[in-house]
């Protein structure tokens, strides 16, 4: 699942991300902060949007972004991601990020 910017207010376009609270390999849930964002008119703490395991952060800390631009990657559990130099890893219920085996799951494409 992608993260993308949120639209922090009716005239805000971009956001800059303040703070991470969490990093790669990092189980989530969406009672958790995720990061913060901040712009000319607002500071928030943003939730995941989504249960599972962070496997990509696209920006660091201090990064101005368009909003509704991807951010970062959630992978839940059974999905598997295409890793850019790698083979293709899935996420287990045990929250590890392992090769991906001969069992049925949901390709996520990397989008950062």
């Amino acid at each position: 699942m992608d993260v993308i910017m949120p639209q922090l207010g009716e005239t805000v376009s971009e956001g800059t991300v303040s703070v991470w609270h969490r990093k790669i390999g990092d189980v989530v849930s969406t009672k958790q902060p995720l990061f913060d964002v901040s712009s000319d008119k607002v500071e928030m703490e943003v939730p995941a949007p989504a249960e599972g395991t962070l496997v990509e952060i696209c920006v660091d800390a201090g990064t101005t972004v368009p909003v509704g631009e991807v951010i970062a990657i959630i992978v839940r559990e059974g999905e598997v991601i295409e890793a850019k130099a790698a083979a293709p890893v899935a996420v287990k219920a045990e929250a590890k990020i392992l090769r991906a085996e001969a069992a049925p799951a949901r390709a996520v494409s990397a989008r950062c």
